[in-house]
């Protein structure tokens, strides 16, 4: 089983097209919209600090590729400039549980910027 984030387009956030970019394959052809494959949870936003137009966008996803895909495993950090070519900026350093046989928190649902102390919370 393999997890796609898509790219889709829209006018007026009722009508959507989803354009081949022909980037990676999907049962045989390239002709989808996928951006990143073996990925999920994706949350993606424009990031108020960046001053590089090429990665005004970031992507906070889970890459659960093996091997890893896009320079990471785990939750990640992505960088782009139009939403369709993704680069890898780094993983999360996810803080342990109390008891240390409870593994590592996972909770990729929340992500957020804080814009009073200038700082992404995850």
């Amino acid at each position: 089983f393999t997890n796609y984030i898509c790219y889709a387009e829209s006018e007026d956030g009722k009508t959507w097209t989803k354009p081949a970019l022909e980037l990676f394959d999907d049962l045989g052809s390239k002709r989808n919209n996928i951006v990143i494959h073996c990925a999920e949870l994706a949350k993606v936003f424009v990031d108020p600090l960046e001053e590089d137009p090429a990665a005004r966008l970031k992507m906070f996803v889970y890459l659960n590729g093996r091997p890893p895909l896009h320079g990471g495993t785990g939750e990640c950090l992505l960088a782009s400039g139009d939403g369709i070519h993704w680069k890898f900026l780094g993983g999360f350093n996810k803080p342990p549980y109390s008891r240390e046989d409870q593994g590592n928190y996972t909770d990729t649902y929340s992500f957020l910027f804080d814009p009073l102390q200038r700082r992404y919370l995850a």
